[in-house]
């Protein structure tokens, strides 16, 4: 089966956006639990190990650019249990569907991953922190002082979320599933992913990354852990990607 171009659909509308979440539904029904697969991905026997691996491939398959990549969810899954002891498969929520960071921590009640793109003539960057953030004029200059701009402050006419991108196309991730977990299998045209400065709200516990954007993986993580995560991550999956750490 070939996987559904959601670039096709109109998320804006709502009666387009809740189809195609019935669409999302009916195929995630279709795959191996996502909670299953991590687990059997850790198994001692090579054979489950691959069964686990063909599961998301299939999954990936089924839902194309609607979930995080077979491969992205390998490296989390592996990441996450070596450096902070967080098994994945225990952490999987499966909730309605939101496009926006304040619609989903309603729903979820926890702290949520948002990231947005930033365009400024052939630069592309995706920002990442938690919930519902406002870039500000302060957090773009800084931006640009990372970049070692001649003007920093024409970086202040940046493009947010531009209609001009596909994240399909670009990012490999649909409408409201962006994040920075990347698929390591391919390349893209991305200048540079920014950290934002601060913490998730520890009164939330946890933070909700997108596996879906019907299921989330919630994670327990302390102060400044989130970041060394994506750090981590990046390092493994794009290495010759600049990662921008505005608390630095």
């Amino acid at each position: 089966m070939t996987a559904v171009q959601w670039s096709y659909f109109d998320f804006e509308k709502r009666e387009i956006f809740e189809s195609a979440c019935i669409l999302m539904q009916d195929l995630i029904k279709r795959t191996v639990p996502l909670p299953e697969a991590l687990e059997l991905l850790h198994h001692p026997e090579k054979s489950k190990r691959l069964a686990a691996t063909a599961a998301l491939s299939h999954r990936e398959d089924l839902l194309g650019t609607a979930t995080v990549s077979a491969e992205a969810i390998v490296l989390l899954s592996k990441i996450a249990r070596h450096m902070f002891g967080i098994r994945l498969e225990e952490h999987i929520v499966v909730h309605a569907p939101s496009l926006s960071a304040s619609r989903k921590v309603e729903i979820v009640q926890h702290s949520v991953q948002k990231t947005i793109s930033l365009t400024f003539r052939d630069t592309v960057l995706l920002c990442t922190s938690y919930s519902d953030f406002m870039l500000t004029d302060h957090d773009k200059l800084k931006i640009a002082g990372h970049l070692r701009l001649a003007n920093p402050k024409r970086f202040l006419k940046t493009s947010i979320n531009p209609k001009s991108i596909d994240p399909n196309e670009s990012f490999g991730l649909t409408y409201g599933m962006v994040s920075s977990f990347l698929s390591p299998e391919r390349r893209f045209d991305v200048t540079a992913i920014v950290l934002l400065s601060g913490d998730p709200n520890p009164e939330l516990g946890g933070v909700a990354l997108s596996a879906s954007l019907l299921e989330s993986i919630i994670l327990p993580l302390g102060p400044g852990q989130f970041k060394e995560l994506v750090k981590e991550y990046l390092r493994q999956a794009q290495p010759d990607m600049q990662v921008i750490d505005l608390d630095n």
